[in-house]
């Protein structure tokens, strides 16, 4: 799990790297640079300034239904706006736009396999009806805990774990 959220962390700056050349006022529009709004845009249009501009009432309908009403009208305009005045480059745009996209395509799976994980943990923890979940501790660090230590009925009360992770 670890390993796969660092990877998706790399391809995440990857993909902030390509969208800073082809449009590098993007990232001052949204607080995070790759919501599922934003993503469906540049799936459906790209993420070409040109492209936004020249499909203009697409990427609103886009942002609109993919954000179900979150993103304000201003903030939409904003985008558009940034797109009509971006200083980005203007040589091979679609190259970078399909290497966005599949780059798009790699963190959704990453995503995917660390959602997976993350159930398969917390069913685990479930299943051996460890105390750790009642100190707030989220099934993958519960799991990684129980790995490290077990077996966890060595410790007789689970502030003894406490003290360990604080080892």
């Amino acid at each position: 799990r670890v390993r796969l959220v660092q990877m998706k962390g790399d391809l995440e700056r990857a993909a902030q790297s390509l969208t800073g050349r082809v449009f590098p006022e993007y990232e001052s529009c949204f607080c995070k640079p790759f919501l599922a709004s934003v993503r469906a845009v540049i799936r459906g249009v790209g993420l070409i300034p040109a492209e936004i501009v020249r499909r203009e009432d697409e990427v609103r309908e886009i942002l609109r239904r993919v954000s179900r009403g979150r993103l304000s009208a201003e903030k939409i305009a904003l985008f558009i706006e940034l797109a009509r005045n971006s200083i980005g480059v203007r040589t091979a745009n679609n190259v970078i736009n399909d290497q966005l996209i599949a780059t798009l395509d790699l963190i959704e799976n990453y995503e995917l396999q660390i959602a997976e994980l993350d159930c398969e943990f917390q069913r685990r923890i479930e299943k051996i009806a460890s105390p750790l979940p009642s100190l707030g501790i989220n099934a993958s660090l519960c799991a990684a805990i129980h790995a490290e230590s077990d077996p966890i009925s060595d410790f007789q009360k689970t502030a003894a774990v406490c003290r360990l992770r604080r080892a």
